[in-house]
């Protein structure tokens, strides 16, 4: 009996037909993907515990370049104009520090370390005369605590030789001082600002100054009688 071998054929495999329903791929969200979580520095740098203005001049002792491109937020920069740090305000106060694309450790201990020297740690209290006018003549001295002091004006000191004028004395105030000598001023100018108020509403005839650090002051030209202004 004749036998014949039985040749197996090789068939090319099926190709696989794609599948007409939709993939469905998971992916970040485009918010994610345009916008880098924000990394806030509230707390390091004592937002809402510190003076805002002080605040201000601390951070620009070490981010010299300030920019504002939002109605409500402050940018701070490096020289080579790298963000850094952004302060977010809500009604005219600071609510927030965003830390920026360049903020790097070291910036950030150094802001901590110049607000903390600066603006925390208390560096004594200083004494400060300033000189104001007064609608009636000051002869006598009154001190409260050891806050302020009301003093006449020096002996050669120009007076006016009528008694209802703008006669000269000098308020001898404390404040606390600051290793940076801008917000020694502030805080300085800030005092006598607000003793100015208080003794011009308690004061009878009240009282005036002028600001040390205005260039101008505003006078009253003197006229003839009969011309006028």
């Amino acid at each position: 009996m004749r036998t014949h071998a039985v040749e197996r054929c090789s068939r090319p495999p099926a190709q696989r037909q794609p599948d007409p329903r939709p993939s469905f791929v998971t992916r970040r969200p485009l918010l994610e993907l345009s916008v880098a979580k924000e990394r806030s520095l509230r707390e390091q740098l004592h937002i809402g515990e510190v003076d805002d203005d002080e605040l201000s001049l601390a951070i620009s002792s070490v981010l010299s370049r300030g920019a504002q491109f939002r109605a409500k937020e402050v940018e701070y920069r490096t020289i080579a104009d790298e963000g850094v740090l952004s302060l977010r305000y809500r009604a005219g106060s600071v609510v927030d520090a965003i830390a920026g694309p360049a903020m790097t450790a070291d910036l950030e201990e150094q802001l901590q370390a110049v607000i903390n020297d600066t603006v925390l740690t208390p560096s004594g209290r200083k004494v400060w005369r300033c000189v104001m006018f007064s609608g009636r003549p000051v002869e006598g001295y009154w001190c409260f605590k050891d806050e302020f002091q009301i003093v006449p004006a020096p002996p050669e000191a120009p007076r006016p030789n009528v008694l209802l004028a703008e006669h000269p004395f000098a308020l001898d105030l404390a404040f606390d001082d600051s290793s940076d000598f801008r917000i020694r001023g502030l805080r300085r100018s800030r005092r006598s600002y607000e003793l100015g108020l208080v003794l011009d509403l308690v004061l009878r005839g009240g009282i005036s100054w002028t600001s040390r650090d205005s260039r101008a002051t505003w006078r009253t030209p003197r006229l003839r009688w009969g011309t006028r202004s």
